[in-house]
């Protein structure tokens, strides 16, 4: 499609990073230091893959961005965590293994996951009408602790997790 480039490996290179980035109605990216500069920028990005999943995390994005976490699978209880509960995990980015000693498998977002984020994301910046007001939303960010966090990220920031995300994932609602 002409309206979407894929930046990457040789076609990637400072300038035309910033140069698109400059003139993009949103980025699709990880937390990554791309995503920090697209910040600088005051453009909506759409976070895929997010791990860590910690809400303070989000503050640094542009209001009006969107994210999908990644799911993790507790091996020894042979369940998926909760979202509550992958929010409420002890990170230390800087433990080698962390996840793996936690006996945890850290499960990427799906084709589908990204495809409908992306669509999401896509009306979203062409102010269609999409609520963040919904039963899902509210049981999401009701189950999230760090209520301070849920005030700051989605209250003033009005950063959301995609609705496309919680209704394929709505076993991962407490």
């Amino acid at each position: 499609s002409k309206n979407f480039i894929s930046m990457t490996q040789e076609k990637s290179n400072d300038f035309n990073d910033l140069f698109l980035i400059s003139q993009s109605k949103f980025l699709v990216s990880h937390t990554c230091g791309i995503a920090n500069i697209n910040a600088l920028f005051r453009k909506k990005q759409l976070l895929i893959n997010v791990i860590p999943f910690q809400l303070i995390e989000f503050v640094e994005n542009p209001p009006g961005s969107l994210f999908i976490p990644k799911k993790l699978f507790d091996i020894k209880r042979k369940r998926f965590l909760k979202l509550h509960e992958i929010a409420d995990l002890k990170y230390n980015i800087h433990e080698k293994n962390f996840f793996k000693k936690r006996e945890l498998k850290v499960i990427e977002n799906s084709a589908n996951e990204i495809k409908s984020a992306i669509k999401e994301m896509f009306f979203l910046t062409n102010k269609k009408n999409i609520s963040y007001k919904n039963k899902l939303q509210e049981k999401f960010w009701n189950s999230m602790t760090d209520k301070k966090g849920v005030k700051l990220i989605r209250e003033k920031s009005n950063i959301n997790i995609c609705n496309s995300f919680l209704k394929i994932n709505k076993n991962l609602i407490n």
